[in-house]
């Protein structure tokens, strides 16, 4: 039969939790922009790329509402493609992982990361 839903994150599970209360960060003026200041949440993010059998390559994307998935980070996997990182990100946004597999760049579930904890 058809793979059932789960399948995707049984392979490449993914689990993003905010950590920290919504900021504010102020970005750099780059060229003739002004720089701006733009909330922003500390997310914690935690997953496993299989079949990993060595560190390998992991980018962390981000994207707004609408909007197309951004590298916002890179980091290593150990040698069973687990990895954990933090990000900031705007709130709202989904996150994903990728990693390389066979020459491409495989891609898990997105996630819309989980409230802070009380």
């Amino acid at each position: 039969g058809d793979a059932k839903p789960a399948l995707a994150m049984f392979r490449a599970p993914i689990v993003a939790r905010v950590t920290s209360v919504t900021r504010r960060v102020c970005t750099a003026p780059v060229g003739n922009k002004r720089g701006s200041i733009t909330k922003v949440q500390l997310v914690s993010v935690w997953g496993r790329a299989r079949p990993a059998r060595s560190a390998t390559s992991i980018r962390l994307q981000e994207r707004a509402a609408g909007g197309s998935f951004v590298t916002a980070h890179t980091t290593t996997s150990d040698s069973n493609g687990i990895f954990g990182s933090q990000l900031a990100v705007p709130p709202g946004v989904q996150i994903r992982f990728q990693w390389l597999q066979g020459g491409s760049w495989q891609s898990s579930p997105e996630v819309t990361p989980a409230g802070q904890p009380s």
